[in-house]
């Protein structure tokens, strides 16, 4: 009896452990966020794994076990593990599968944002302690990694962010501007830095902040807005006004100037809009004093009633008629002010015809404020909702903006626009390519309606 025992005994030790392979842990996580996943193998001799995550626009994995939640949705997480039989041999021996649901970074996660400006791709905001966030595409200057779409390649290379994420480069802020290009700050000593130009730009460095030469001290800086239509040679023109109320113009790309002190003085604001095309640079720039005369130069009609000429001019013209501002903004081919009683006047080259001095849209709605970009302007009225309307014709009115959110700001990018509101939540509307919502969704239909700009984690 005794050895029928122990050969029974015998027979356990040598038989081959049946195989068990099994994944527990998390199975939501957040975008931006991360969990573990435990691997259980059993009844395999020197086990190795792998995973394949199909849908990385959903989830990726970071390091050996841990899942990185890159844009809402739903996806499956596959384990494969082999046995090495040898050096240069392994035999799948088992599989197992998670499925992983990513949710939207909750908003009470995100700081308050004191300021928002969009783009010609990218958005970025002021945090109330003068951080600087940023998303949508990011060709260069990466923050805090990883982050989702680090796993994510698009055409061209260009790597971008759903969600803001926080600049750990640039000095504290207290202004921002962003433009077709670059984007530009001011910080408390009222210095101002600007980075980007392009990721193909050679000669420049893309994402790395630099002060801008001079030691001019500024109040205020506007990067152009336009179609970005140059890559690879990318030139983009920034002004500013300083605190003793000049003017400075420079460029950026291409082969890149000094600010240059324009004619005239006393200056209070000033915008641009133009397109880089690699036929040729063609940018407008308008100003306004602090008696609300506006003044422009650059490509033509210019508002002063000519029709154009061979050159563009090179000094500011004073607009034609006797109207005075408040605000203004410049796009790809047309600029639009707000007269002193908020109502909108626009002259440039619209596709119906050259509109050549300033021209009021057919409107009775009053505006407070005005941003533009692309084709595109957006205001916000007296009553604090927000309207649109793209530069097809001088007759095309403007368009109230779906919802019922009530507007502090408003900024206007290529394809989207954003904008604080006195309701709390910052918002976006447009499309969602690249991330451009902040939503946390890489990819995407497009949305009239503002939507309320994701939370993040910020990894230290």
């Amino acid at each position: 009896a005794i050895g029928i025992v122990l050969a029974a005994l015998a027979c356990n030790i040598f038989e081959p452990q049946p195989v068990r392979i099994s994944i527990s842990g998390p199975t939501t996580v957040a975008v931006g966020d991360v969990i573990p996943l435990t691997v259980y193998i059993k009844g395999v001799s020197k086990p190795h794994y792998f995973w394949i995550i199909p849908e990385v626009r959903v989830a990726s994995m970071v390091g050996e076990d841990m899942v990185y939640g890159t844009g809402a949705g739903t996806t499956t997480a596959y384990l494969y593990v082999m046995r090495e039989d040898s050096a240069d041999f392994s035999t799948q021996v088992g599989t197992d599968s998670i499925t992983i649901t990513v949710v939207p970074p909750p908003p009470s996660n995100r700081p308050a944002f004191s300021l928002i400006e969009s783009g010609e791709h990218s958005t970025c905001a002021l945090s109330t302690d003068g951080s600087t966030y940023c998303w949508g595409m990011t060709t260069a200057g990466r923050a805090f990694a990883p982050r989702c779409e680090d796993y994510i390649t698009h055409g061209g290379g260009e790597s971008c962010n759903s969600v803001p994420v926080k600049r750990a480069d640039v000095p504290q802020f207290k202004y921002l501007s962003a433009g077709t290009y670059s984007t530009c700050g001011i910080t408390l000593s009222n210095d101002a830095f600007c980075w980007g130009i392009g990721p193909n730009n050679y000669g420049n460095t893309s994402g790395v902040p630099s002060t801008v030469p001079g030691g001019i001290r500024f109040t205020t800086v506007r990067v152009e807005k336009g179609y970005g239509l140059n890559y690879g040679s990318e030139v983009e023109h920034v002004c500013g006004v300083d605190t003793n109320r000049q003017l400075y113009c420079w460029q950026r790309g291409g082969r890149p100037t000094n600010p240059l002190l324009m004619p005239g003085a006393n200056y209070a604001a000033v915008a641009l809009g133009g397109v880089s095309s690699p036929a040729r640079d063609k940018y407008r720039a308008c100003a306004l004093d602090i008696d609300g005369v506006a003044y422009c130069w650059g490509t033509n009609p210019l508002g002063d009633g000519n029709p154009g000429s061979s050159a563009d001019r090179t000094t500011p013209v004073a607009v034609g008629g006797a109207l005075r501002f408040t605000a203004i903004a410049a796009e790809s081919y047309t600029t639009c002010a707000l007269a002193t009683d908020g109502a909108p006047y626009c002259w440039g080259s619209y596709q119906t015809g050259p509109v050549l001095v300033p021209t009021a849209i057919p409107t009775s709605v009053r505006f407070t404020a005005i941003s533009a970009a692309a084709d595109r302007f957006c205001a916000i009225a007296t009553d604090q909702s927000a309207y649109c309307w793209q530069d097809i014709g001088i007759d095309a009115p403007p368009v109230q903006v779906q919802g019922s959110y009530h507007f502090r700001s408003i900024s206007v990018g290529s394809g989207v626009a954003c904008g604080l509101t006195t309701e709390g939540p910052e918002v976006c509307w447009g499309q969602r390519n690249y991330g451009a919502l902040g939503d946390g969704r890489v990819e995407g239909t497009s949305t009239a309606a503002p939507t309320p700009i994701a939370g993040q984690r910020i990894w230290l």
